[in-house]
């Protein structure tokens, strides 16, 4: 019988959504024209934009279509974003359908874009358009608890717009349930993100949601484990409009799909990729949810704190503190360990003792890690790219394991004729001590789930030392380095791959190059060295391994593995590195300085440039490779930006003055950003005063709007200073334009144009009023 009901069970979760399916349905074709309207007849949307704001207007207004009882848009022109309060001019579009209870469920996605040059047609069309469906669909069934759907402006800049929506709607207290559509647009996992750093979303969210992903036959969500790990480092870093509302205690979870598989956050994020077979997956799956929870009640628990694992296909659920308990077991572990290795140390006279086997292995391991780096080197040599690795990741992984192999057999013969300690002690307590280390630092960094990998390794290397059978001792010993192998390449480990590959614009000379590579070979030397001793250790003190080693030495091996891995490395050099879809960038940058007159014009790639034509009126160029940036001789004028205005002084207690500015800042050509600093010539600035958003640092007081501020700009705000005092005031201007007539011509990398302009003016002031 109990087998009969767990077979039924799916198809009783089903009953509610099936019976709400009846009234409206899903439509891929209308999420797909959402996305249309929104990636291409708006176009990008960066927060603050006019187009931002178009599409705010046009999402309300469909809102309205449906019958929504209320429709408004919550406007907000002060955003903390990454750390710095900047001007905007954004908001978060609303739509509110009654239902039989105050009590409501919010489903909102972000509408925004990275940048002006990114449709964002995936990160972010996708979610509002598959939440204007949902809208559309609830608008014709029964509600039991009130639903709002929302568009989020700002959320590629901090989740501005879904903390203005939780910190001023007025009925906040009200809201029982929040879901956030972020990226629906891919054939990939429904990856759900569902925590911040000191919270989860409640377990019975996470079990429904999950349920009823297999109940509709989707079989597509998972969670993280490794990534949510990282990610939460710090505060949190890749998240999404979920967030503000956990950290409101309301039950929240959040959808993304195509993290790894489609190009957000690029130019090439466009219409042209969303897979519309897929489109519906997140909206059956949300909207299951919602049936389940409009036919019934929400449950009452508002958050947990636990660590979700897929094991064998089975989710667990591990309490929180099941990290701090592995911090705990590793620590005694390490103890152990350590008495252990003791035990088993050797008593060798002092003359006849091998010394510097410790560091004899740490170069070892060095050239090792040296060879995983070489092969990336051939490869770049190989192909002319920088990143040959860019489409098939994976497959590059292997090449990587490859060279460790051949690196492994080159240490093997270059110590030869080296001498190691035989006590096996030597080896054990270096390796103890590292990872009790590596435990310690990454528990600060971390916390206890994040030591737990360190931890768990630890742990391993304990029961290794503790067992006699050779073959049992060997494999503890072999699943060491598993835990920080999973930990660093995690399931969004292409996304990050490819997020820092687009950091090579700023790697763009040979110091760079060697300090960014320095800084790779260091992370892998100390995240896996630990590993080289437990290894050695084992080979002491197990003959069979002792055995193995001598065997690997032979030249034949040798051979082996270098025609396996020059095999594999030719293999991949006829893989292509990028495709219609994941392609490099350029970018062209112009610098002009109304204050000194000088001009700079550069041309930089993430990649090499290759097939790049460059023609203006004195330059002609041609790039095919070999080439990261290079700076073109052609001189310009970008006069750009006016400012005029007041600063009327007035004498305040003791010797200090009263400043108050009133500026009118012109662009001549449309800017993309702007930003006003202001400091002292001497001395320091005080008591601020003005209704902009600022920044300050040092006496130093920095006025930023983004995107598209107004133009002209007008500016007011007081300031208190020293006597005989000088405001300095700088401004700079982003323009999304050159300001030369200049053509790029390349097929298959897109270009984006900016031009800085800076102007600086020293304001003198005296008692009275200055134009």
């Amino acid at each position: 019988m109990h087998t009969r009901i767990c077979k039924l069970l799916p198809l009783f979760l089903l009953l509610p959504v099936l019976a709400f399916g009846q009234t409206a349905d899903i439509s891929a074709d209308s999420i797909y024209a959402n996305i249309h309207h929104l990636s291409v007849t708006i176009g990008p949307r960066p927060m603050g934009s006019a187009a931002e704001n178009e599409a705010l207007a046009w999402t309300a207004a469909r809102l309205q279509s449906f019958g929504a009882d209320s429709v408004f848009i919550m406007p907000y022109t002060i955003a903390d974003a990454h750390g710095a309060r900047i001007n905007t001019t954004s908001g978060v579009s609303v739509g509110i359908f009654r239902g039989e209870t105050d009590s409501s469920i919010v489903v909102g996605g972000h509408i925004d874009s990275d940048s002006r040059e990114i449709p964002g047609a995936n990160d972010n069309a996708s979610g509002p358009a598959t939440m204007l469906e949902l809208a559309r669909v609830w608008s014709q069934r029964p509600r039991h608890y009130t639903m709002i759907f929302c568009a989020f402006g700002g959320e590629e800049r901090g989740l501005i717009g879904s903390h203005h929506f939780v910190d001023t709607y007025e009925d906040i207290d009200k809201v029982a349930l929040m879901f956030s559509i972020d990226m629906t647009g891919a054939d990939d996992d429904i990856i759900t993100i569902m925590e911040t750093d000191t919270m989860n979303a409640p377990v019975w969210l996470m079990k429904d949601a999950f349920a009823m992903d297999r109940a509709l036959g989707i079989n597509r969500l998972t969670y993280p484990t490794h990534f949510g790990t990282i990610n939460n480092i710090g505060g949190g870093g890749a998240g999404s409009d979920h967030i503000p509302f956990l950290k409101k205690r309301i039950p929240a979870m959040d959808f993304t799909q195509g993290i790894n598989r489609h190009p957000i956050h690029t130019p090439m994020d466009r219409i042209e990729y969303i897979d519309r077979d897929m489109l519906d997956t997140c909206a059956r799956l949300i909207d299951g949810l919602l049936v389940k929870y409009q036919s019934s009640t929400i449950p009452s628990g508002k958050s947990g704190r636990y660590i979700l694992m897929n094991i064998f296909g089975r989710n667990l659920f591990f309490p929180g503190w099941t990290g701090s308990l592995l911090l705990l077991l590793a620590v005694a572990a390490g103890v152990t360990a350590v008495l252990i290795s003791r035990k088993q140390r050797l008593i060798i006279p002092k003359p006849e003792r091998v010394r510097f086997s410790g560091w004899k292995l740490f170069f070892m391991f060095a050239v090792m890690v040296i060879c995983v780096r070489l092969g990336d080197s051939v490869m770049q040599l190989i192909t002319g790219l920088r990143y040959p690795w860019f489409l098939h990741l994976s497959a590059h992984l292997w090449s990587s394991l490859l060279w460790l192999a051949l690196g492994t057999w080159v240490v093997l013969q270059l110590t030869r004729k080296w001498r190691f300690s035989p006590d096996p002690y030597v080896y054990a307590k270096r390796g103890i001590i590292i990872l009790f280390v590596l435990t310690l630092l990454f528990a600060l960094v971390g916390g206890g789930r994040m030591a737990a990998y360190p931890g768990i390794s630890l742990i391993l290397f304990s029961l290794a030392l503790s067992i006699r059978t050779g073959w049992l001792r060997t494999l503890f010993v072999v699943l060491g380095p598993l835990p920080l192998a999973r930990l660093m390449f995690m399931e969004a480990f292409p996304f990050m791959a490819h997020f820092n590959s687009y950091a090579g614009f700023e790697i763009d000379s040979a110091g760079r190059a060697l300090l960014f590579n320095t800084g790779i070979f260091l992370v892998l030397l100390l995240w896996y060295l630990p590993f080289i001793f437990t290894f050695a250790w084992n080979a002491v003190t197990v003959k069979g391994v002792r055995r193995s080693l001598v065997v690997a030495r032979r030249p034949l091996y040798g051979i082996i593995i270098l025609v396996l891995t020059l095999a594999c490395s030719g293999y991949l050099a006829t893989l292509p590195a990028y495709n219609d879809m994941w392609r490099p960038m350029v970018r062209v940058d112009a610098r002009y300085s109304m204050e000194t007159g000088k001009s700079t014009l550069e041309i930089k790639g993430n990649e090499y440039l290759r097939d790049v034509s460059v023609t203006t009126d004195s330059v002609s160029q041609y790039y095919s490779g070999g080439v990261i940036s290079e700076k073109l001789n052609h001189s310009f004028t970008a006069g750009w930006i006016d400012a005029g205005g007041t600063e009327t002084c007035s004498p305040v207690t003791g010797d200090t003055i009263r400043v108050n500015c009133s500026w009118t800042i012109a662009g001549e050509r449309p800017w993309y950003t702007l930003t006003v600093t202001v400091w002292p010539d001497t001395l320091s600035i005080y008591d601020v005063d003005t209704d902009l958003a600022y920044t300050s640092r040092y006496s130093t007081y920095s006025f930023t709007w983004q995107a598209e501020p107004p133009n002209p700009l007008h500016m007011q705000a007081a300031f208190t200073i020293g006597p005989g005092t000088n405001l300095i005031r700088r401004i700079v201007g982003a323009f999304p334009e050159l300001p030369i007539d200049m053509t790029v011509s390349t097929d298959n990398m897109p270009v984006r144009y900016r031009t800085w302009v800076t102007r600086v003016d020293t304001l003198k002031l005296d008692i009275g009023t200055t134009e």
